[in-house]
């Protein structure tokens, strides 16, 4: 089965892109000109094949719920089924609605930052925030802050259907901001909590890890929900540790992308058992999401559009982090007094990009969760 959802916004301009290809290679390398316009045209009639087919496509593309359940446990080795994810998930949504709530009539008469407008402001307020957090983590002792925790200065990430010189530029006008840009052109700090000491520390470590196994890669991205995970309990463990104490209106960012996180769990959950088509989901998610989803927004249809392809991933952020919160407060149970966050935290990386389930097994000594899956 196949479902492709509205894919006509990311290749409607593949023959600009080929003929703008096509032309460069003229100029710089005359031999690949013919070739360049033989993939414009074969672009073309591959979004002709698939206007023609359109109408006949199935209005599901899930795997199923018995065959979802059977992925979950075998393959990406995570504990929980699709019907325990629905009623977690469901109450992580509504806890996160109402510490908004809470936030937002605390800060009641402040203002929300306006976002920054160009890209000179982008990188002054990410430079700000990366080294700020840095030091706040060694500071404090949160975390190990290796010397190579340097993060580049790349600019926003732009997705890849929006890739297109021929668009105006993202400071350029008339400006349009997708969810994530709204949220980090405010303040950069929630999402760089992320992206900092979580995506690009654990990027560093592992290329810096020789163990032929926790070192290496693995197929079907099996540790989605171990890397995502991670990264949002970054989000909302630095916020509760007293961060963003200073920031009120960052306090809030940082839960309105908390609940867009937990909104696209039940999109993935109800695509993949065939109960919700893709525009169904894609309602779910932008109608539940409180601030900056509008119905068309260009991260909304790229996360249906990756969650649908790729059962497992949408998951992994809410849950991975539900997981690793278990794990901290069992390893804190069992050692009292000798708990130490940053020794917690450091064992946890140190085990490696690995499926959260092994990792728990390993500082815990508790298999319960692999017995299941055998």
């Amino acid at each position: 089965e196949i479902y492709m959802g509205d894919w006509s916004s990311d290749v409607c301009s593949s023959d600009l892109v080929y003929d703008r290809l096509s032309q460069d290679a003229a100029k710089h390398h005359p031999s690949l000109g013919k070739p360049a316009r033989e993939a414009r045209d074969a672009a073309d009639r591959f979004i002709a094949w698939l206007e023609e087919i359109e109408s006949k496509l199935p209005p599901h593309g899930g795997i199923g719920k018995q065959e979802y359940d059977w992925y979950l446990r075998n393959v990406l080795l995570f504990p929980y089924t699709w019907d325990e994810m629905r009623i977690v998930s469901e109450r992580e949504y509504q806890r996160t609605i109402a510490f908004l709530e809470l936030e937002e009539y605390q800060n009641r008469g402040i203002a929300m930052p306006e976002p920054v407008t160009t890209r000179a402001e982008f990188d002054s307020a990410r430079t700000e925030a990366d080294a700020e957090m840095i030091a706040y983590l060694r500071d404090q002792k949160i975390l190990t802050t290796p010397d190579y925790l340097v993060p580049p200065g790349d600019g926003p990430y732009i997705l890849p259907a929006e890739r297109d010189p021929s668009k105006p530029g993202l400071f350029d006008p008339p400006i349009k901001r997708h969810f994530f840009f709204e949220a980090e052109f405010r303040d950069p700090r929630p999402l760089r909590a992320h992206n900092v000491p979580g995506h690009f520390l654990d990027g560093q470590m592992r290329s810096r890890d020789t163990r032929p196994i926790r070192g290496g890669r693995r197929m079907f991205f099996v540790d989605g929900n171990r890397a995502e995970g991670w990264a949002l309990y970054l989000e909302e463990m630095l916020l509760q540790i007293g961060y963003l104490d200073e920031r009120p209106k960052a306090r809030e960012i940082t839960y309105i992308l908390q609940a867009k996180r937990a909104a696209r769990v039940l999109p993935e959950l109800m695509m993949q058992a065939n109960e919700w088509t893709y525009e169904q989901a894609l309602q779910s998610l932008t109608s539940r999401t409180p601030y900056w989803m509008k119905p068309d927004d260009a991260i909304a249809r790229f996360d249906i559009e990756l969650y649908l392809r790729q059962p497992g991933y949408g998951i992994g952020y809410y849950m991975g982090k539900v997981e690793l919160e278990k794990l901290l407060s069992e390893r804190a149970m069992q050692l009292g007094d000798k708990f130490d966050l940053q020794r917690f935290h450091d064992e946890f990386l140190q085990a490696g990009v690995i499926p959260i389930s092994l990792i728990r097994w390993e500082m815990t000594g508790r298999d319960d969760e692999i017995q299941r899956m055998r």
